[in-house]
């Protein structure tokens, strides 16, 4: 049932990857970010730990909201940080 596939643990692939790498390099940058503003270009930089911690609570809010492994939702939001942690 349902029950069993959220408590199936997640097996192999990139986000295990990614956990690993987060594990061994958690302050080194994952993401760069570029913002356009006002003639001038900046960008900002996440690290595996911050973006690791955000990954974690958007996937606490979606369980908490009842969905489960195999669920199919749709998300609106726009390229970038967001977009990835919920991928």
């Amino acid at each position: 049932g349902r029950e069993k596939e959220a408590d199936a643990p997640r097996s192999g692939g990139l986000y295990d990857h990614f956990v690993r790498t987060a594990g061994q390099v958690p302050d080194q940058a994952v993401l760069l970010e570029p913002s356009y503003g006002k003639g001038k270009t900046r960008v900002s930089s996440v690290t595996y730990r911050e973006f690791q911690q955000l990954v974690n609570q958007y996937e606490r809010g979606l369980t908490d909201l009842g969905l489960v492994r195999g669920d199919r939702v749709l998300f609106l939001v726009p390229a970038g940080l967001e977009f990835l942690a919920l991928a």
